[in-house]
């Protein structure tokens, strides 16, 4: 089964049909913008697993920042690992959209991505009241002072609660989505982690957390070429591998 996330403007006709020449079903969820869409991708979370899993569906999910994109990238593989739909927030309001679904999953339990120019205190109070509506409770916020410090955050905890594991880590440039979207897909499968990088050199939040668990690391996946990771950050990420 595939699955085709957008509308027409997103992924043409075209595409799609392309896309299903090599698969033997295939579904498009999408709605009128991307809290919409972000809010139907949600449902079917919720159903595959009150359907697909005996404990059904977990009743958790993660909140992010739905106008950028590195929150959404570092919660990712948590979230597969979690099967919790991933919900976009504006960073001064709880769209309609998403207000719906954490009332119709119901959600009890979360956490926030980011720090409050990313998700405002007010906007994370809105979705602790419907957390504690359903019965559930206030939402833990993960983030620090950057893309690449709140990535960490996200990893250290998840690691911390056992969701993930550090068999594998996997790091991406952080300052373009393509790759780390790809490679969070995978890791969540894994159970593992993303990082994020620079290009041309590794942030210190990202190499404080590798060399602080360098004896506990399995492995390490590096996704993109040279030209979105250099030779020499990927020399300096694979000695963290010990």
């Amino acid at each position: 089964m595939a699955y085709v996330i957008g509308g027409t403007s997103a992924i043409s006709d075209d595409a799609y049909d392309d896309i299903h020449a090599h698969v033997s079903s295939i579904q498009r969820i999408w709605g009128d913008n991307r809290y919409h869409t972000a809010e139907r991708v949600g449902y079917y979370v919720v159903d595959i697993m009150n359907n697909a899993s005996p404990d059904g569906f977990v009743d958790q999910a993660f909140f992010v920042r739905g106008d950028t994109y590195p929150d959404a990238l570092a919660a990712a593989p948590v979230a597969f690992a979690r099967k919790a739909p991933i919900i976009l927030v504006r960073p001064n309001e709880l769209p309609v959209e998403s207000a719906r679904l954490i009332s119709f999953a119901p959600i009890k339990t979360g956490v926030v991505i980011g720090g409050t120019s990313a998700v405002s205190a007010a906007v994370k109070s809105q979705i602790d009241s419907g957390l504690v509506a359903n019965g559930g409770f206030a939402t833990q916020r993960w983030y620090d002072a950057n893309r690449f410090e709140t990535a960490t955050e996200v990893a250290r905890f998840s690691v911390m609660y056992r969701w993930l594991d550090l068999d594998t880590v996997g790091v991406a440039v952080g300052t373009n989505y393509p790759d780390a979207l790809g490679g969070g897909t995978a890791l969540g499968a894994y159970g593992s982690p993303l990082l994020l990088t620079g290009s041309n050199s590794v942030p210190s939040a990202t190499a404080t957390f590798l060399s602080q668990r360098e004896y506990m690391l399995g492995g390490m996946e590096i996704y993109g070429g040279t030209q979105a990771i250099s030779a020499a950050v990927e020399t300096q990420l694979e000695s963290y591998l010990k």
